[in-house]
């Protein structure tokens, strides 16, 4: 039996695994960072808002609006990771859920990747590597989520799958299509699978 000192630490392993085997390069800081992001919201009320009886969470338009009212740098800083990573928890963890929602697999694509760009050019810019690798491959880093919370548990819907796929998704979802027996033709430009 392996004991690990941290929920922590257990998910940095896990996304360190998944990375590799899928022979993507992403940098330790931003694994670290999903880690940690993995480590929150595995707390309840990280996820949920209000008492008894409480909703899922706030709208990603609502988390939108927030960041735009201002106040100190820090606030906005606070409020874009927020969105940032509620919609990367939400497509990497649950894309069922977001695709059975009427804004869809590319509303929650847009929306985190607009708040990790909007982060990455906030000064002061410690974390700005970190928040551009996420905006750039928001895609890939949902699926590397999905991969190392699911794992080959969780049966892949192919119609989840095509939608990631048509929204930009590369490696992983192409990947997954051919555990389907399934070949995605043309890229997702193209709209072809076979």
């Amino acid at each position: 039996m392996q004991t690990i000192a941290s929920l922590t630490t257990w998910f940095e392993r896990s996304l360190s695994k998944t990375v590799q085997r899928h022979g993507l390069n992403a940098a330790r800081t931003t694994v670290t960072y999903l880690a940690g992001l993995l480590e929150r919201f595995a707390r309840s009320e990280t996820l949920v808002a209000g008492g008894r009886g409480r909703a899922l969470h706030r709208s990603l338009a609502e988390h939108w609006i927030e960041a735009r009212c201002g106040g100190e740098p820090s606030t906005v800083r606070r409020r874009l990771r927020r969105r940032g990573d509620l919609a990367l928890f939400v497509c990497g963890v649950f894309p069922d859920y977001v695709s059975g929602r009427i804004t869809g697999h590319g509303y929650y694509l847009s929306m985190g990747r607009s708040a990790y760009a909007e982060l990455a050019a906030l000064p002061p810019g410690d974390d700005a590597a970190t928040w551009l690798e996420l905006a750039h491959r928001f895609t890939d880093f949902a699926e590397i989520l999905n991969t190392a919370v699911w794992g080959d548990q969780r049966p892949a819907d192919p119609f989840v799958l095509y939608e990631r796929w048509l929204a930009g998704s590369g490696t992983l979802a192409r990947d997954r299509f051919a555990t389907l027996g399934l070949v995605p033709v043309g890229g997702p430009a193209g709209h072809v699978l076979h």
